[in-house]
């Protein structure tokens, strides 16, 4: 397995535990069915000949493209739920300052207690 390959596996995985689940769902069953697909590659290749060989690494290739193009999609889909969040929370804490800041002084005053405990 190359470096490339591995990289975008970790990928895959960091990206499949961000999405939501309907397509979680999916990217997990579409990996999975990489996974199989390969392994039943792996096993049938000696009996292979070139050209049956290349037809197996097609398919594979094939299903490794949808499985990007997937990611692509639902990475496009998390920036944008992202995005809109970050512009939700910048908006409020415009309309709302001082709750804002107390809220946040309220969290340190108590993560300030937490550590404080913890080092004790």
């Amino acid at each position: 397995m190359n470096t490339q390959t591995m990289a975008s596996q970790g990928a895959l995985a960091d990206i499949s535990q961000r999405a939501n689940d309907g397509n979680r769902e999916k990217l997990l069953a579409d990996l999975k069915t990489i996974a199989s697909d390969a392994d039943a590659l792996l096993k049938q290749v000696a009996d292979f000949s070139v050209e049956g060989y290349a037809a197996a690494r097609a398919g594979l290739e094939s299903k490794l493209h949808e499985t990007r193009e997937r990611l692509i999609q639902v990475r496009a889909t998390l920036d944008e739920k992202a995005r809109r969040a970050a512009e939700a929370s910048a908006a409020y804490v415009r309309e709302h300052p001082w709750k804002s800041v107390s809220v946040a002084m309220a969290t340190g005053v108590v993560l300030g207690f937490v550590l404080g405990k913890v080092s004790e």
